[in-house]
């Protein structure tokens, strides 16, 4: 009886008392047949969030029940789960199937998920054109940027730079943070538009301010080498810093190399960049310093500082990733950070 208060039963979690209050009245909806109730619950045991243990068969169990009452999002993801084997057997077809339900309900998400099936799967770039068109038609952004990426790469299509800068442009217009920072790219290298770096800068900007990890180191860069903008230490500094927390795996070196190069900028500018960035996080920055004092590497030797920053360094949430990203030389970072800090 719809408005019912459900009591526990198989399809609840045991654990109903640890659960949030908004989470049992998902859950009771969820079980009278409320299709984005039972969306939302199966994505609580998908990421084990909202008080439930994470199990990915009854969150695939939860989303069919969504999915066959026609839910366009339910069908979404459980397609998704069968294309990752996540709670069901790993089963393109059946996928695909979920997928060209969704679509053929009007949903453009369904027909980008088919296409990115053909052009990562089953590697059949001319069907995943087709499908990417059919998303792009609708004015769906990601299916714009997509398309544009396989007319970039002659992937499905003839090669066609001018094609590839008219869809990123529809795509980027919409906000799509990928298009944009593919746009600024077209513009940076000259491919299907005149090359005018400060169109660059701009396309850049619009996606590094939504988070775009690439697009903020590029963005950094251009303020270090003043191209399209006015060479900024502080900006790129700050830029780099952005892209740095996502743990984006670009060459950290820029700031330095910058002044090897003799680009013109005093070294108090870049080191007051280095410490910028150091003060706001930067795994590889505070390394930087505490080895630039340690050793007297166009700073005075100091040993204080150094300390100072290795110590800033251990401390640093994301210092793992960057072990990983230092490759073998990783170890060794580790264990002179863990000197270092240790005085």
């Amino acid at each position: 009886m719809a408005g019912k208060k459900v009591e526990v039963n198989s399809d609840k979690p045991k654990d109903q008392d640890s659960k949030t209050e908004q989470t049992a009245e998902y859950l009771n909806a969820a079980v009278e047949g409320d299709a984005g109730a039972q969306n939302k619950i199966g994505r609580m045991y998908l990421l084990g969030i909202g008080g439930v243990p994470k199990d990915k068969v009854k969150a695939a169990a939860w989303y069919r029940k969504s999915a066959e009452q026609g839910n366009i999002d339910g069908q979404i993801q459980l397609g998704q789960l069968y294309e990752n084997g996540w709670g069901v057997p790993n089963d393109r077809a059946e996928a695909e199937a979920w997928y060209l339900k969704a679509a053929e309900q009007g949903s453009a998400r369904g027909f980008t998920q088919i296409a990115r099936l053909y052009a990562n799967g089953a590697r059949d770039d001319a069907k995943a054109v087709e499908w990417y068109r059919k998303a792009a038609g609708m004015g769906d952004a990601h299916g714009q940027c997509s398309l544009g990426e396989m007319y970039a790469t002659g992937r499905g299509v003839p090669k066609d730079e001018v094609e590839a800068v008219a869809w990123y442009r529809k795509a980027a217009e919409q906000g799509d943070n990928s298009a944009q920072s593919n746009l600024g790219d077209m513009y940076a290298d000259g491919r299907g538009v005149p090359k005018d770096e400060v169109e660059a800068a701009i396309w850049y900007r619009k996606a590094a301010d939504q988070g775009d990890s690439l697009a903020q180191y590029k963005l950094g860069k251009m303020y270090a080498r003043g191209h399209g903008v006015p060479q900024d230490f502080a900006a790129a500094a700050e830029w780099f810093c952005k892209a740095d927390e996502k743990d984006t795996d670009y060459d950290p070196t820029t700031l330095r190399s910058c002044y090897e190069e003799r680009l013109g900028v005093p070294l108090d500018e870049i080191i007051a960049a280095y410490r910028k960035a150091g003060e706001q996080g930067s795994f590889h920055w505070q390394i930087t310093l505490a080895y630039m004092y340690q050793q007297g590497d166009s700073v005075p030797k100091d040993q204080t500082e150094a300390q100072k920053w290795f110590r800033k360094a251990a401390s640093t949430e994301n210092r793992e990733a960057w072990f990983k990203r230092y490759g073998p030389n990783g170890e060794d970072i580790r264990r002179r950070m863990e000197s270092g800090s240790n005085g």
